[in-house]
């Protein structure tokens, strides 16, 4: 600093430095003399952030996405590309297209947003040989299928040769134990349960009231005490009292009584 003329020193605030620390702290981390480039993902994400740091456009812009309604958002975003067919007997868009396009060709939408939520979820999926795998916390990695594959093993497994009529919470087990996985899996299974004729048939006859029980207060006119006095007593106690007086609820036939 001595061979400068002069010098200005200006403060960077904390909250203003923390992408030059984290530069730093990568170029520690991730040096590898043998490449001379190497490609760094930033991920961006809004935390409380004031509103007066984002201009008008990016206010337009930002949005927030739900990863379980993807497809909808995605049809919305790219119009007439993508078209989710909901009608009986055609299955609707294959879930995992999403996913193969960018593990296959790098393919992202348009929408940062959603390109950032495709890139998140694709940390928990893998595709080899032409699979797609997905891994489920128990570390085991499970085939993707697509929702005419789900159907007909939810039918054997619920109804096939050593199908046992379960629940869908012991489905969705089963399944998992297979070896396979798709995203909504949870829900089918129980629907499936529930909507088969047979399970209604011979299942449990359930005695417990659809709705709900409320305790029913007793109306006013009903609150009526008979009162009836017995005695004298001859001989009398050992108190000295010679008579009993009794009280009677009329509605519940709760009785009471005293001695004096």
């Amino acid at each position: 600093m001595a061979k400068f003329a002069s010098i200005t020193l200006e403060k960077v605030p904390r909250s203003l430095n923390g992408k030059a620390d984290a530069l730093v702290r990568l170029a520690n981390e991730l040096s590898d003399p043998s490449q001379e480039e190497i490609q760094i993902l930033v991920h961006r994400r809004r935390a409380l952030s004031p509103c007066f740091q984002q201009t008008k456009e990016e206010e337009e812009e930002t949005m927030f996405v739900d990863i379980f309604n993807l497809e909808k958002q995605m049809e919305e975003e790219w119009g007439e590309a993508v078209q989710v067919m909901v009608t009986d007997g055609i299955d609707q868009e294959d879930w995992r297209q999403h996913f193969l396009d960018y593990f296959q060709q790098g393919k992202l939408p348009d929408n940062r947003y959603i390109r950032e939520q495709i890139r998140k979820r694709a940390l928990r999926f893998v595709y080899v040989n032409n699979t797609l795998y997905w891994r489920s916390y128990e570390g085991a990695w499970l085939r993707c299928i697509s929702k005419t594959e789900a159907q007909e093993i939810m039918q054997e497994v619920h109804s096939g040769e050593c199908g046992a009529h379960q629940a869908g919470s012991r489905m969705r087990v089963q399944i998992k134990l297979m070896g396979y996985y798709w995203p909504t899996m949870s829900s089918d299974c129980e629907n499936f349960s529930k909507q088969c004729h047979m399970c209604q048939i011979h299942g449990d006859l359930i005695h417990q009231h659809p709705n709900v029980l409320h305790p029913t207060v007793v109306s006013w006119p009903f609150e009526i005490w008979g009162t009836d006095i017995i005695g004298p007593i001859d001989p009398p106690a050992s108190n000295g009292h010679r008579f009993i007086l009794a009280t009677t609820d009329y509605f519940s036939k709760w009785a009471e009584a005293r001695s004096y």
